[in-house]
């Protein structure tokens, strides 16, 4: 017999693992931070990355963010960035989650299936004569990262962002694509050509507020090679970068523990690090599933 819809079944238990050697240099250090009751989200959850006795909670509510929170869908309502903003922070409150998850590119899985090029508007008629490549002069060329910071949901996912860290209340995770999906939307793109658009869309979220770039895919890896390509970035802006891949989690240096929330709803072991979950809560469970989870949370102790 299938089972009913939101519901939340048994489970295995989802372990954290790490894959990585060496430490942020510009993270700031465990020792003396505050109780963790005291802490604000951004607070929290840069003390749980930094080791301290505590865990952060940063569950990704976004694909179906206004029927979670029965509101009538909008179809990308991420373009509302005021919006969005709020429907985020109710959506917090009801996870009581220490972080917000935003995805950079939250068309991803409609834009990985028509490449950039398929997708791009009318030509730019102020674009100058082409030069000897025969693009228009100015133009970004093929596989550089103008065709993806410039993208409208890129513009305003960041603007998100930029609003969330000015009101201070949630820690801030920008999920980035991973490399291959990159490539995806890049068809023709040379390796370095990708790794510069996954750069510069991970820098446009850092210098926006966040203090992780995380990375979500199935298992194998891509995941594992593309939070390897945006590990030196993160950490020159004294941030993390973490991966999900599959059931498990991780963080570049080995700065902390991080378990995995999955849709079983078996909450991870640790006593200190960062939860993330393995999907998006909004397409598994209703807000009445996440309390009775935070519940038998809050009951095991």
């Amino acid at each position: 017999m299938s089972e009913p819809e939101g519901a939340v079944p048994p489970g295995l238990r989802s372990e954290g693992r790490a894959t990585r050697e060496g430490g942020a240099s510009g993270r700031p250090e465990a020792s003396g931070v505050r109780s963790g009751e005291e802490l604000t989200g951004p607070d929290r959850l840069r003390a749980a990355l930094s080791g301290a006795d505590l865990v952060a909670f940063a569950p990704l509510a976004w694909a179906r963010l206004p029927e979670f929170l029965h509101v009538a869908p909008a179809g990308e309502f991420w373009l509302d960035v005021g919006t969005t903003q709020r429907l985020l922070g109710d959506a917090r409150s009801v996870c009581a989650a220490d972080a917000c998850v935003v995805p950079l590119l939250p068309r991803l899985p409609a834009a990985t299936a028509a490449p950039l090029a398929a997708t791009a508007g009318p030509p730019d008629d102020t674009a100058g004569p082409p030069d000897d490549t025969g693009r228009p002069a100015g133009a970004d060329p093929p596989g550089e990262t103008g065709e993806l910071v410039a993208l409208p949901e890129v513009t305003a996912t960041v603007t998100l962002l930029q609003r969330l860290a000015d009101t201070g209340g949630a820690g801030l995770v920008a999920e980035l694509p991973s490399l291959a999906e990159v490539s995806g939307l890049l068809p023709g793109a040379a390796r370095e050509d990708v790794e510069d658009a996954l750069t510069d869309l991970g820098r446009a979220g850092l210098e926006a507020g966040a203090q992780v770039l995380c990375v979500r895919g199935a298992p194998g890896r891509d995941v594992a090679a593309t939070v390897d390509a945006i590990a030196p970035l993160a950490d020159f802006y004294g941030a993390t970068a973490l991966g999900i891949d599959g059931q498990s989690g991780w963080a570049a240096g080995d700065c902390c523990p991080v378990g995995v929330l999955g849709r079983d709803g078996r909450w991870p072991e640790l006593t200190r690090g960062v939860i993330l979950t393995a999907g998006d809560v909004t397409e598994w469970w209703t807000p009445h599933d996440v309390r009775a989870l935070l519940r038998e949370r809050q009951e095991a102790g």
